[in-house]
Formats: C-alpha cells, sequence, structure tokens
C-alpha cells in the first residue's frame, strides 16, 4: 500500500535545519497518531522564498508529488523591503493573498486537501517603512492568508494561537526571534500531526 503522501510548501520557517517541523510531523503521526496510514512528509520548502515567488514553481515543488494533502506556509518574506519595489514589499498584502489563492486553487486541482498557516508570533519590535512594527505585520499578513483560505474553502490555522503549555510566544522562536526554537518546531509538527491524523480519519 502507498503513503499517504503530504507536501509542506513553505519558507525557512517549515525549511529551517535537518530536525524541520515536517521531519517531526512525520515522525510524530507514524509513531504516535497512526491509526492504519503511513504517512510521508514532503518537505518542499526553501528558505527565503516569498509566495510571490514560490507560486510560479508550484508545479515542479508541490504538484509534481502528487499529494494527497499540501501545507502552505508564507507570508515572512513577502513582507519584506528589498527596495527593488521601491515604496512597497515584495508583495503587498493584497497582492499575497492573490499569490495564496493561486497555490490553493491548483492543489483543488490535484485534488488535495489544503492547509493554510498563519505565522507565529515573531520578537522584533523593528518599525518597517509603512511605519508599522514588524508584529503588527505579520497579523495583517496572516489576516491576507485567513482570507485566502476562506474564499477557496481550504483549512486555515493561526500559529500564532498555538497553545504554549508553561510558555510564552518567547519560548516559541530562537536566538533570531524569528525562526522555531526546538519547543516551537515540535508544537508545530504536533498541530500538524493532529491535523493529518483527523484527515485521514475522515476520508
Amino acid at each position: 500500500m502507498e503513503n499517504f503522501k503530504v507536501v509542506v510548501w513553505g519558507d525557512s520557517i517549515p525549511a529551517s535545519g535537518p530536525e524541520s517541523w515536517p521531519k517531526i510531523t512525520e515522525f510524530v503521526h507514524n509513531n504516535f497518531l497512526n491509526t492504519g496510514t503511513h504517512i510521508e512528509v514532503i518537505n518542499s520548502s526553501v528558505g527565503g522564498k516569498p509566495a510571490a515567488r514560490a507560486r510560479s514553481e508550484f508545479a515542479e515543488r508541490v504538484m509534481k508529488h502528487s499529494p494527497q494533502m499540501v501545507f502552505i506556509q508564507f507570508g515572512l518574506n513577502d513582507m519584506r523591503y528589498d527596495g527593488k519595489r521601491g515604496n512597497n514589499p515584495i508583495s503587498t498584502p493584497k497582492e499575497f493573498k492573490a499569490h495564496l489563492k493561486k497555490m490553493v486553487m491548483c492543489c483543488q486541482d490535484i485534488p488535495a486537501k489544503v492547509v493554510v498557516l498563519g505565522n507565529h508570533q515573531p520578537a522584533p519590535m523593528l518599525i518597517l517603512p509603512d511605519g508599522k512594527t514588524y508584529p503588527e505585520t505579520v497579523i495583517e499578513y496572516n489576516s491576507a492568508a485567513r482570507k485566502a483560505a476562506q474564499e477557496c474553502n481550504a483549512e486555515y490555522h493561526d500559529m500564532s494561537q498555538l497553545d504554549i503549555p508553561g510558555g510564552t510566544w518567547r519560548d516559541m522562536v530562537g536566538d533570531d526571534y524569528i525562526h522555531l526554537s526546538e519547543l516551537g518546531k515540535n508544537l508545530y509538527a504536533n498541530k500538524a500531526a493532529t491535523l493529518i491524523m483527523r484527515h485521514i480519519n475522515n476520508i
């Protein structure tokens, strides 16, 4: 029997390190939550990748695997100002929403179950060129991701709302205040593994 294929398509949050949250997700599901279906998690994520560029790579990064379930998580790179668009970030929230919708609709053509993830709360209190703080902007892009998922009838989960037993959002991130700590990776993985299990049980 073939494995149930899950593809994770995102930036450095899911891509980072050999012990990424998608890798831990596969282990957690197959060793603790498996009710008869073995999963294979393919992590196609690329560090530094914004949704603005990811949508053009969707066929080779995601669709070629013919997954039954896809997690999509972008945003932190789209909100960056790299100087190439003057006073605009790599993607405005409106553009970011359009990029996500395009990818979600491609998944539905396979068809595959789609889960869009909003980002966790970061720590840097930077003031971006538009006058908003970094955390405020993450909330704005999470809202755009939620709307993209809703308009495509896809599932959305805001990872800034994860329960952190005995801790705070600061425990979710590492020394750079953005990328996930070991605790953060495990909390992401447990959430994703549970979502996969629930979907498989409902098929």
